[in-house]
């Protein structure tokens, strides 16, 4: 059982962005609840690493789960919050093709910065901007200020840049 508990963490955490998903599948004004399950996700994301870490039962199996887990929380999660947020001008107004062209190279961007994550050795260093800092991101700028989809798009197109940067983020613990 031990040996899974870091996995199961993984597992929780893919739970917390299904969820999110759902919920604004059935009702696109749960934005709030939405991302702060995107936040919970991105805390228990930051413990199955360290607790896989401190029991010494980190494996390759387990990296690759989290990474998964991290790509519908992280990366699939927050664009459904954007999406939701705006949905009156997604689905009522016509859509610049830029818009809709950021929102899927962010996804696509945190796919390719975990996949280089998964095949590199470990560092005291992440090499770009984590898929979990870019994801809790987003979830806390859509839910708490006001802003445009133009300044919200901006802000992705940023944040799917800084994931696939050379740019080096010292690791927590």
């Amino acid at each position: 059982m031990k040996k899974n508990i870091a996995n199961l963490l993984s597992i929780v955490n893919a739970i917390c962005g299904l969820i999110a998903i759902i919920i604004l599948m059935i009702d696109s004004s749960n934005v709030a609840f939405a991302s702060l399950l995107i936040i919970v996700g991105g805390m228990i994301d930051f413990l199955d690493g360290k607790v896989a870490n401190h029991l010494n039962i980190a494996s390759v199996f387990g990296k690759q789960m989290d990474s998964f887990a991290d790509i519908i929380t992280f990366g699939i999660a927050p664009i459904i919050v954007v999406i939701s947020k705006f949905h009156d001008y997604f689905f009522h107004q016509r859509i610049p093709v830029i818009v809709l062209a950021i929102l899927i190279i962010y996804v696509i961007s945190g796919i390719i910065r975990l996949a280089k994550f998964n095949i590199s050795s470990e560092r005291t260093y992440f090499i770009g901007l984590p898929s979990t800092i870019s994801g809790m991101i987003i979830a806390f700028i859509v839910s708490t200020l006001s802003l445009s989809i133009i300044q919200v798009s901006v802000i992705i197109l940023i944040l799917a840049l800084l994931m696939n940067s050379n740019y080096k983020v010292k690791k927590i613990m």
